[in-house]
């Protein structure tokens, strides 16, 4: 899930090379409100930026975001792959 462009979030370009890897990749992607009321649902994160990829997000407030085998890993790499190209 990643909050939709009317939430504030900036539309960039990495995040839409990033939507379209994962549906290419076959990984679900659903836009929808994220409320932090939700956090302990959440079992990985990451954000997008230009500098720095994907990046993971280890922690919201008190709630722990450690793992290690989300889809993530595998969409920060091939989004890497295209990024040296």
């Amino acid at each position: 899930k990643t909050p939709p462009v009317s939430s504030g979030c900036l539309p960039g370009i990495t995040r839409d090379t990033v939507l379209k890897l994962a549906k290419e990749s076959g990984i679900k992607i659903e836009e929808a409100d994220l409320p932090l009321t939700r956090v302990t649902e959440i079992e990985s994160a990451f954000l997008t930026s230009t500098m720095r990829g994907i990046q993971p997000v280890l922690k919201i407030d008190s709630h722990d975001l450690r793992d290690t085998a989300g889809e993530w890993h595998a969409l920060a790499n091939t989004y890497q792959k295209l990024v040296s190209r």
